[in-house]
């Protein structure tokens, strides 16, 4: 059986199949305060009496609520895996930088070498898996890269076919996310370059982003469409 946590308040709403959860998806929710969470963890982890191959797979944790689930889960059966979605170079590849500022990056690659040592890793792209690799030297091994993209062959069934659109005019952004997926700078830049390109939003919260778009730009229907 798969268990998801997710934090407390978190939207959920058009989640699983029909805006529902499957039979088989078990949830839970917890604070993502770090000592909270970390019990909550290893409470699921003493729950599941049955199973003795246990793994949590987590994402977007610092190495502060690494540290504390990986201590938690000293004694426990299980394995626990981190997925790193950031560049974990703590700007240390910046050039001009203050022998102070230098100081503190080379700290935080410490803490986070310590906090990371006894999980596996996984990072979403080049640039973040060679971090990880050089931060974790001797861990190396027990560090993976898994590409974080879209198989976009996915998109030529008919779902697909039923936006009518149009490859040689038509951009593709997926925003839930609205400002972290950069959806607002996306529609910025389709509008400053005035060439006919059309930006097609694909989102689970579509009255959210309509309100965004509004908001950003009254003339946005000219340049975007949204599809849920």
């Amino acid at each position: 059986a798969v268990s998801y946590v997710f934090p407390e308040n978190a939207p959920v709403s058009n989640w699983g199949e029909n805006g529902r959860y499957a039979e088989n998806h078990v949830v839970h929710t917890s604070t993502f305060e770090s000592h909270a969470l970390a019990e909550a963890l290893k409470a699921l982890v003493q729950s599941d009496v049955e199973n003795s191959n246990t793994i949590i797979h987590m994402h977007f944790l610092d190495w502060k609520t690494i540290n504390a689930v990986t201590r938690a889960l000293k004694r426990e059966k299980c394995m626990f895996v981190v997925q790193e979605h950031m560049r974990a170079d703590f700007g240390l590849e910046e050039e001009k930088l203050s022998w102070i500022q230098r100081g503190k990056g080379c700290i935080k690659q410490m803490l986070y070498r310590h906090a990371t040592s006894t999980c596996r890793m996984i990072g979403v792209s080049d640039a973040v898996y060679q971090d990880l690799c050089r931060i974790r030297g001797s861990k190396r091994l027990q560090t993976y890269m898994v590409r974080n993209a879209i198989a976009t062959d996915r998109l030529d069934g008919q779902r697909f076919n039923s936006f009518q659109l149009d490859p040689n005019h038509d951009v593709i952004i997926f925003g839930t996310h609205f400002e972290r997926k950069g959806v607002d700078l996306a529609l910025k830049a389709v509008i400053k370059a005035g060439n006919g390109i059309r930006l097609i939003i694909l989102t689970h919260c579509e009255n959210d982003a309509i309100e965004k778009l509004d908001a950003l730009c009254s003339e946005w229907r000219n340049y975007a469409k949204v599809f849920h």
